[in-house]
C-alpha cells in the first residue's frame, strides 16, 4: 500500500526527453568549441551532478518516498543548466559559471534530500512491518481465545435451553 504518488510514465518520458535534448552531444560540442576549458567543464560537471541526483531520486521513488518536491528542485537545476548552455552557445560567458554552480548546488541538495528521504522511508516501512507482525502474533491468539469462550458459552446456553423444554403430551390420539 503506497501512500505516495508514483511518477507516471509520462512524467518519466518528459524528463528523459528534456534531459536528452538539453544534454545532447551536439550541444556539448558547440559549447566546447566556444570555450573549451571553462564552459564545457562546468557544464559537464553540472550535467553529472544532475544525472546522479536524478538516479538517487528514482531510487528513492522506487522505495515509496514522495519525491514531488525533489523533482521540482531538480527541474530548477536543469533550467539553470539549460540557461548556461544557451549563454555559452550565444557567446555570453559572464553568468555561465554562476548558473552552473547554482545548478550543481541544487543537484547536490536534491541528492542529499533524496538519500535522507529514502532511508527514512525504509525505516518507516521496517517499523510498520514489525508492528504488523506483533499485532498478528497478539491478535490471532486473542481472536481464537475469544471464539473458544463464545463457543463454550453458546453451547452451554443452547444445551440449557433445550433441556428446559417440556415435551408436548397429546390427548386422545387415534391411531
Amino acid at each position: 500500500m503506497n501512500r505516495y504518488p508514483r511518477l507516471s510514465k509520462w512524467h518519466f518520458v518528459t524528463i528523459c526527453l528534456i534531459c536528452s535534448f538539453m544534454f545532447s552531444p551536439s550541444i556539448l560540442k558547440v559549447a566546447s568549441t566556444y570555450n573549451a576549458n571553462e564552459g564545457s567543464t562546468s557544464i559537464q560537471q553540472a550535467y553529472d551532478a544532475i544525472s546522479s541526483a536524478f538516479e538517487v531520486v528514482l531510487k528513492s521513488e522506487s522505495t515509496g518516498a514522495n519525491v514531488t518536491n525533489l523533482i521540482i528542485k531538480l527541474n530548477e537545476a536543469a533550467g539553470y543548466l539549460s540557461d548556461a548552455k544557451v549563454l555559452l552557445i550565444n557567446g555570453g560567458s559572464g553568468d555561465i559559471d554562476e548558473l552552473t554552480k547554482r545548478s550543481v548546488e541544487i543537484a547536490s541538495e536534491v541528492k542529499n534530500e533524496a538519500q535522507v528521504l529514502q532511508s527514512s522511508t525504509l525505516v518507516d516501512r521496517d517499523y510498520i512491518f514489525k508492528i504488523s507482525v506483533i499485532e498478528s502474533l497478539v491478535g490471532i491468539p486473542a481472536f481464537l481465545l475469544c471464539m473458544i469462550f463464545f463457543w463454550r458459552w453458546f453451547k452451554s446456553y443452547y444445551t440449557h435451553k433445550i433441556m428446559s423444554l417440556k415435551p408436548e403430551v397429546a390427548e386422545n390420539v387415534e391411531g
